[in-house]
């Protein structure tokens, strides 16, 4: 596929256009309810439009009570805007044909939908002094001006201490659009209550939502229409922070789950077949190679674990079958840096999308999508919510992976028979995988992030800027202290000198290698164990994250379900220790591990 420069335009043009259009010629609109012309048109006139649908062949019949032209020509009233239903190609000649009544008809704007594009069709338009859209839906773009996108945790853009209003219904935001992390860290997808003014996004805590009709109803849950429908598949306290963490992360949209495990298992679902492969990196959480390795071997996935300090292992690797490589920017719990530019091209070159966790970094040290990843995932539990009170996992997609290219993705480029047919990828673009993984997989799974996590995890991310550079620091102190001391074998942290994935972490985490390492004890099993029961400050429990530090033997714990050469692949041998370094004084940390120490 030809490599075409991404296209961009200003919510400010797209506002004003679709505050000033009143009249549409749908051209290629269908009669199939379920196509999404037909659901586009009937979208729109809800809002308000006149939809004048265009078909030589339904010509002469009705659409949504609208008679169906052949040709623009034919339209015999004024046309505000044309919006193209035909194929990249086919689009030229509809624009050719909309210049040729343009003064006549008194069009002003020609919008090609979702993958319709014809960048010498639009030069045209343009040369002849019309507004060209491209690639873009006007259902789905009045959707995120207004607010309503957020119900499927799309990354709206807009930042904005007021309500968020519809074009053509007030001025919504205004001003500066490319706001720094902690801004958005605060504001980004939410809003002041509309009903109430409430300024904190409020814990919707209900099971489901009240349909204005039947018809309504129908809309919502052929997924024609934005809105909730039941709390497993969506709920306002929840979106708000699906549509935060896809804005930090710097991607299209995001579903979250309850747990970082089910947002693994939602994305795989939506990417897998019986029989289909994928290639991850050994070293991860141990809870996740026993998940890929076992559980989803049942499900008939198998996933081929690669050592990933040499990227072209993954290639080495590939497999007919393979639809995905997984890694860990930053492992757990062996500090290595993943090269993730170097793993993207490769996936890229074979095809299959790129999903990086990138739980123990967070978006404020690394944005995975910035260097080729397609798909982010997350346990909520850790970082991102930082206070070890709330589980939960997400899913973040870049929305610049094509799920058609290939024929290796039928789940999102066919029609999917849940849904009667509709087709995800046609239908939501750039925001597909994410709908998906919603709309079936968390629909017919369940693992269903509840609206009290959603709300703490809300406040954690508030203070996430501020939280990990204090982790960055203390953990950066620890560790320097660790490598120096005689009862410490080695310490694997990529702030040290030493470390072989120093250059790696300057380039993919400039602001600190995370909070999360590892160290060897000389004394081995034994010297774990009592360093682990001999700290007073530290907790030795089974998480990472915390405002708290944290200590834990992986070889009696985490890893415990793994063979000794899993462990030792992975990083958590029976001499490991793993430190999740918290929020308090370095010195305190640093007395509290000298005394434990003592004790070995």
């Amino acid at each position: 596929m030809t490599h075409q420069t991404a296209l961009t335009y200003p919510d400010a043009l797209i506002r004003q256009i679709l505050a000033d259009v009143k009249t549409i010629a749908m051209v290629g609109t269908s009669a199939n309810y379920n196509r999404p012309s037909y659901f586009v048109m009937k979208y729109l006139i809800e809002k308000g439009y006149r939809v004048i649908p265009v078909n030589p062949t339904q010509a002469g019949n009705t659409i949504l009570g609208e008679t169906v032209y052949a040709s623009l020509a034919d339209v015999p009233e004024p046309i505000d805007m044309v919006d193209i239903f035909r194929g990249s190609e086919a689009a030229g000649g509809v624009v050719d044909e909309a210049l040729a009544v343009a003064a006549d008809k008194g069009i002003k704007v020609v919008w090609m939908q979702l993958s319709v594009r014809n960048d010498a069709a639009a030069a045209r338009a343009e040369a002849a002094g019309l507004t060209v859209i491209m690639d873009r839906c006007p259902k789905i773009e009045y959707g995120r001006l207004g607010g309503e996108l957020g119900w499927y945790g799309v990354n709206s853009g807009v930042i904005s201490s007021r309500a968020k209003r519809a074009p053509g219904h007030g001025e919504g935001a205004a001003g500066k659009t490319d706001y720094g992390f902690s801004t958005r860290a605060i504001h980004a997808g939410a809003a002041p209550d509309p009903t109430t003014g409430a300024r904190a996004t409020p814990i919707f805590q209900t099971t489901s939502y009240v349909f204005d009709d039947v018809d309504q109803a129908a809309s919502r849950f052929n997924l024609h229409n934005f809105g909730h429908v039941y709390a497993r598949l969506s709920n306002p306290t929840v979106c708000v922070l699906e549509e935060r963490i896809a804005n930090l992360e710097g991607g299209r949209a995001a579903c979250c789950a309850a747990s970082g495990h089910a947002a693994q298992f939602l994305t795989f679902f939506t990417l897998l077949e019986p029989g289909d492969e994928f290639l991850a990196a050994r070293n991860l959480y141990g809870g996740s190679i026993t998940q890929f390795g076992l559980s989803f071997k049942k499900l008939g996935w198998t996933c081929h674990f690669v050592d990933p300090t040499d990227p072209e292992n993954f290639r080495r690797a590939l497999t007919e079958n393979c639809k995905a490589i997984f890694l860990e920017v930053l492992a757990n719990p062996g500090g290595i840096v993943v090269d993730v530019e170097r793993v993207a091209e490769i996936a890229r070159e074979a095809g299959i999308p790129l999903i990086v966790d990138n739980t123990m970094a967070t978006p404020a040290l690394c944005r995975p999508i910035e260097w080729g990843a397609d798909i982010v995932t997350h346990s909520t539990t850790k970082f991102l919510s930082g206070h070890g009170n709330a589980l939960g996992g997400a899913i973040v997609e870049s929305g610049r992976f094509d799920w058609a290219a290939s024929g290796k993705f039928p789940s999102l480029a066919k029609p999917e028979p849940a849904y009667h047919g509709l087709t995800f990828y046609e239908t939501f673009g750039d925001f597909a995988f994410t709908t998906k993984a919603r709309a079936v997989a968390l629909r017919d799974f369940g693992p269903t992030l509840s609206p009290q996590n959603a709300f703490l995890t809300l406040m954690g991310i508030e203070t996430l800027p501020l939280r990990m550079r204090q982790h960055v620091a203390n953990a950066q102190s620890v560790a320097e202290y660790l490598a120096g001391h005689p009862k410490v074998a080695w310490v694997s942290h990529a702030g040290l000198p030493d470390s072989p994935y120093r250059a790696l972490a300057e380039k993919y985490l400039p602001g600190g290698p995370g909070a999360v390492f590892t160290c060897g004890l000389k004394g081995g099993f034994e010297a774990g164990v009592k360093v682990v029961e001999g700290v007073n400050v530290f907790s030795h429990l089974a998480n990472i994250g915390d405002t708290r530090s944290l200590i834990l033997h992986p070889a009696s714990t985490t890893h415990r379900q793994l063979t000794d050469e899993q462990r030792a692949a992975a990083g958590a041998g029976d001499d490991v220790l793993r430190l999740s370094i918290g929020l308090e004084d370095a010195a305190d940390l640093i007395a509290d591990l000298d005394q434990a120490l003592d004790g070995v």
